[in-house]
């Protein structure tokens, strides 16, 4: 998935400053399975909370996610404060489950 790196770092400055959360956020606790955003929390509590840009932009791309789809899901997520940027290659869920 080439073209995500970029892209995901610019999304990544939108969403730097995002606080933690306690619990799931209005935006994810409205979706469910079958929406990207809720498939990828699901994802990421798997995986210990925490994935890299490109293991982000993989996940979404085998679900059929383009490039703006996945810009999509990262800024509703970050704007929604159920993940956070770590400034070098990382999210991390922070209201999730296991993830609060």
């Amino acid at each position: 998935m080439r073209g995500y790196r970029s892209t995901l770092i610019g999304l990544a400055v939108a969403g730097a400053f995002v606080g933690q959360a306690v619990a799931a956020s209005e935006y994810l606790r409205q979706l469910g399975p079958g929406d990207d955003a809720f498939e990828l929390a699901q994802e990421m509590e798997k995986r210990g909370c925490t994935m890299t840009e490109k293991e982000v932009a993989d996940f979404l791309g085998d679900r059929g996610a383009g490039v703006s789809d996945v810009q999509a899901v990262i800024l509703d997520l970050t704007g929604s404060g159920d993940i956070v940027w770590d400034r070098k290659d990382s999210y991390t869920l922070v209201s999730w489950n296991s993830c609060a």
